[in-house]
């Protein structure tokens, strides 16, 4: 069974190169549109197939194409209708104010968080109508840490959380990354 398990990661992996990056930016972006896809594993499968370097670089890229997508689809397409579906039930009202207040660094840890479903925070931000200014940063400077989580860290959740130096690791990134979040939340206006 595990041979052929690792047969078929194979033929993903050298089809993959064969493809090339436009590919793996494709497959990225196709999980933000379908988050029932598995992320964890093309990321992984981009960074086996191009390398650290460039699979990161690809992995970042599309990542945060795929949020913003999905960002403004919900903030222009979809929340139109929802608002005018919705816009009378007072505890949907409720939490979308709660979650467009929600404070610059805490946007970017949750972010930043592996286990976060990433469109449900994309779907809420933009119903919530929250600034662009506020997501768009969010995004660029947390998406890092899930790279490194899921690209390199673990290739599935048990191998990660067995081994203390790369959760020591990834704790160090998400702190870092909240830092950075407080130095530029002086910078950006919340609105």
């Amino acid at each position: 069974m595990q041979e052929i398990f690792g047969q078929i990661v194979d033929f993903f992996i050298n089809n993959l190169k064969e493809l090339g990056p436009l590919f793996g930016v494709f497959i990225i972006i196709l999980e933000s549109v379908f988050p029932i896809l598995p992320l964890a594993v093309f990321l992984s499968f981009n960074a086996i197939a191009f390398g650290p370097i460039l699979g990161f670089i690809i992995n970042w890229f599309a990542t945060c194409l795929g949020c913003l997508l999905s960002f403004y689809s919900f903030k222009k397409g979809f929340g139109q209708r929802w608002d005018r579906d919705m816009k009378n039930d007072s505890k949907v009202r409720d939490t979308l104010t709660y979650i467009k207040k929600v404070s610059f660094p805490a946007l970017v840890v949750l972010m930043a968080l592996p286990f976060t479903p990433a469109f449900a925070i994309n779907i809420s931000s933009g119903l919530s109508n929250m600034s662009p200014k506020k997501f768009i940063p969010a995004v660029l400077i947390s998406k890092p840490s899930i790279i490194f989580f899921w690209s390199y860290v673990g290739k599935t959740v048990i191998t990660s959380s067995g081994d203390i130096w790369k959760l020591i690791q990834m704790c160090l990134i998400v702190l870092l990354t909240y830092l950075v979040s407080l130095i530029l939340k002086n910078k950006i206006k919340e609105n």
